[in-house]
């Protein structure tokens, strides 16, 4: 016997899917792409909502077709989000179907995006990181140091100089750093740790950024 979700069970697993006819017109999509995309209704050309970035291809049927085992990109032209994922063809119906999710590397971009954590599957690890990074926000005011940027599975923070040293426990500066464990399940982010002057115009890095494990 071969096994094939439901209608509901398929969105619950891919909320961020699409399906395209042979013309590139929009025919079903996932129930959290109408909150990412406001006003999206199944109907609409593709074109006019999304442009694919990666790989570098014009949005038609025989093109996605030739790509399929590539990675997608598709670019949400009404607020720039990136959807990664894999384009598939069903050739007996003519119709492509995506599976993927939001690129988010910043748990504040949710709000803006009119998302939440609960509209990402449970085996997503974008959830998981957004969590993660959430409670590293809330440490960085006990250990005075200064958020920077999330980049990818990277969170960037920087310490104040030696002669301000941090007002967390244990009064910690520079090259000290406080480790904490994580559930195995989730991604394996890296702190990195630099002394020397802030990173900016003018300055140039002393050495390369030890990497540790967290």
């Amino acid at each position: 016997m071969i096994y094939s979700p439901g209608t509901e069970q398929f969105a619950l697993l891919h909320p961020f899917h699409l399906v395209i006819d042979e013309q590139m017109v929009l025919r079903q999509m996932g129930p959290a792409i109408p909150q990412l995309v406001p006003g999206l209704r199944a109907g609409e050309p593709f074109a006019n909502r999304f442009q694919v970035q990666r790989p570098r291809i014009q949005p038609t049927y025989d093109a996605v077709r030739a790509m399929q085992r590539a990675a997608f990109l598709l670019e949400c032209l009404a607020n720039g989000v990136i959807l990664k994922g894999q384009m598939l063809v069903d050739e007996p119906r003519r119709m492509i179907l995506f599976v993927g999710s939001p690129v988010i590397d910043d748990r504040t971009k949710l709000k803006e995006y009119g998302l939440t954590l609960s509209d990402f599957p449970m085996h997503d690890s974008t959830a998981d990181l957004m969590e993660l990074f959430s409670h590293f926000d809330s440490l960085i005011g006990e250990y005075g140091v200064e958020k920077i940027r999330t980049i990818g599975d990277n969170y960037m923070v920087v310490a104040p100089p030696a002669s301000r040293p941090c007002p967390g426990p244990g009064a910690h500066g520079p090259g000290d750093v406080r480790v904490y464990p994580k559930p195995a399940a989730l991604p394996k982010p890296t702190s990195g740790l630099q002394d020397g002057p802030q990173l900016g115009s003018g300055h140039r890095r002393r050495d390369r950024p030890q990497e540790i494990p967290v």
